[in-house]
Formats: C-alpha cells, sequence, structure tokens
C-alpha cells in the first residue's frame, strides 16, 4: 500500500504526509506529549540527581519510576470503563493527564530546590510517571479508534518521529538549557511545552464508528482477556 511505503521510507516522509489529515495530524502531535515525560524522567532526572551529588546507589534506585509504563496493563480497563464527563472515552482523558503532567512537571521542578528531600523528588517522579502511562493508554486507545485501517501504517513514523522529538528535547536538550540557567526553570520551560497541545485535544476529531464503553468490569476485564 502507499502509506506503508511511505512510513518505510523514513519517519520524516510519514511525518510530512501525516500533516495532510486532520485525524493523523492530531493523533501524531499528541505524540508529542508522551514522549516529554519519558525523556525527562529516563534521562534528565538522573543526570540532575547525579550532578547534585545524590549517591550513585539513590540515582540507580529512581530507575524504579519506570514500572507504571510497565504495568500500565492493571489500570487499562479501569480507564476504559469509566470516563470524564467532557471531550468523550479518549480526548476526556488525554485533558486530564495533560493537565495532571503541566502540574506535576512544575512540581518536580519545585522539589529540585531541596536535593535533600530525596524521597519527596522520587514520589513526585513516580505520580508523575504514573499519570505519562496513563496518557499513553488513552493516547495509544484514540489512535486505534479514529484512525482509518488505511492511515495507521502512515501514522506510525509521524507518531515515532514527533515522540523521539520530544524525547530529545525533554532528554539531551533539558540537560544542556539547565547548564546555561538553572534546573527548576529548564523543567519549567518543559511544563509549558504541554500548553500548545490542550487546543490539539480539545479539537483533534471524534471516532467516526460509535465504540461504547463496557457495560460493567466483567465487560472491560475479563471479556477482552477471554478473547485475547
Amino acid at each position: 500500500m502507499p502509506e506503508r511505503a511511505e512510513a518505510a521510507r523514513g519517519p520524516v516522509a510519514a511525518l510530512t504526509r501525516a500533516m495532510t489529515s486532520w485525524r493523523t495530524a492530531s493523533v501524531s502531535l499528541l505524540s508529542f506529549s508522551s514522549g516529554l515525560p519519558l525523556g525527562l524522567l529516563w534521562i534528565s532526572l538522573p543526570d540532575w540527581m547525579r550532578k547534585s551529588g545524590i549517591d550513585i546507589r539513590v540515582v540507580g534506585l529512581i530507575t524504579l519510576i519506570q514500572a507504571p509504563w510497565s504495568f500500565k496493563m492493571l489500570w487499562s480497563p479501569l480507564m476504559d470503563r469509566w470516563m470524564p464527563p467532557f471531550l468523550g472515552r479518549r480526548r476526556g482523558w488525554i485533558l486530564l493527564t495533560q493537565f495532571g503532567l503541566i502540574a506535576l512537571t512544575l512540581v518536580l521542578g519545585g522539589a529540585a530546590a531541596r536535593p535533600d528531600a530525596i524521597w519527596v523528588l522520587f514520589g513526585v517522579a513516580l505520580v508523575l510517571a504514573f499519570v505519562a502511562a496513563s496518557q499513553d493508554i488513552a493516547v495509544d486507545a484514540y489512535a486505534v479508534d479514529v484512525l482509518r485501517p488505511e492511515e495507521q501504517a502512515l501514522a506510525v513514523g509521524a507518531r515515532t518521529a514527533i515522540y523521539r522529538a520530544a524525547m530529545y528535547i525533554a532528554g539531551s536538550l533539558t540537560i544542556t538549557v539547565a547548564a546555561w540557567i538553572s534546573w527548576p526553570l529548564a523543567v519549567a520551560i518543559l511544563a509549558a511545552l504541554y500548553l500548545p497541545l490542550l487546543p490539539v485535544t480539545w479539537f483533534a476529531p471524534e471516532p467516526e464508528t460509535r465504540n461504547d464503553r463496557p457495560a460493567n468490569l466483567r465487560a472491560a476485564i475479563w471479556e477482552p482477556f477471554v478473547e485475547l
């Protein structure tokens, strides 16, 4: 198929094609907010802790905050069963988690002013990871719901390019910027990068085919497991 050939030629070509449709464009742009917390927590935060003189064993322990991404399937059925009273099943959760990520990123930057309160920093980072993993659940489900079958392959290349760009900005670039200004200010700038994505979530299209939420927890958890 032409879309698969386009995606195979590289993420830049796929990104260009993806921007011609609001469905693929919105799904692709939302991947930016998925890459930001990953770059911050997996790359920038451990580097800042190491440079702040925190014990290397504690820095190694911070890798435990990656756990929510590994176990997000445990609460994804709950997000499928219950939804916010606005913007539908997917976009409502995306918007809520984006607001949560903005607030928690700012709190994380503030906690950096007290590197001695390491467990406070660890707690904030863990909650941020949980909210980020929850956002990934909603964004991935939205992509499946809203994209047409022939758009799926095209969106993969565009989402990968934007996701990796966000990880680079929140990771290596933030480390460089923090050396020029300060870590709290660099993290505050990262929090501001979520703001342009709020209108993307608000105006993103709803799926063309209605997909009702599960009637109960059995339908949300047990029946999909049996089908799998």
